[in-house]
């Protein structure tokens, strides 16, 4: 899936790195998570590539993680505009953010496993 993806990330961007998540559908929706570090004053490029699934997966970008309810802020998510595979974002200061992956339950009611590859790229805007 990766080497799939990554011909998307182009100039002026520069590949940084990746995260698989192994997400499980089944009979209960669930939210997954992945933490990522971003620097101030740098631009990402964050593509998202799936396998395995045809269930929509909500994505939402947070400053603080999924276990902390006190100062929690969405950042980005799918209702913004962001198309379903390419996301810009030029964090508000340097640190950890938390990207929730909100899984739904199997379409069919078969547990089932699928995959989604973020593949993170930056420019430097400094």
């Amino acid at each position: 899936i990766m080497k799939a993806c990554k011909p998307n990330v182009k100039a002026p961007y520069k590949y940084d790195s990746y995260v698989i998540s192994e997400l499980k559908f089944d009979k209960k929706p669930k939210i997954a998570e992945v933490v990522f570090t971003a620097f101030e004053g740098q631009k990402y490029k964050l593509i998202f590539c799936t396998n395995g699934f045809e269930e929509p997966v909500k994505l939402d970008i947070y400053n603080k993680n999924k276990s902390v309810k006190k100062d929690r802020k969405k950042l980005y998510d799918n209702s913004q505009g962001i198309d379903n595979n390419f996301w810009t974002f030029e964090p508000p200061k340097s640190g950890n953010y938390f990207i929730d992956y909100e899984v739904p339950a199997s379409a069919d009611g078969t547990p089932k496993t699928g995959c989604i590859v973020l593949l993170i790229s930056y420019v430097s805007e400094k």
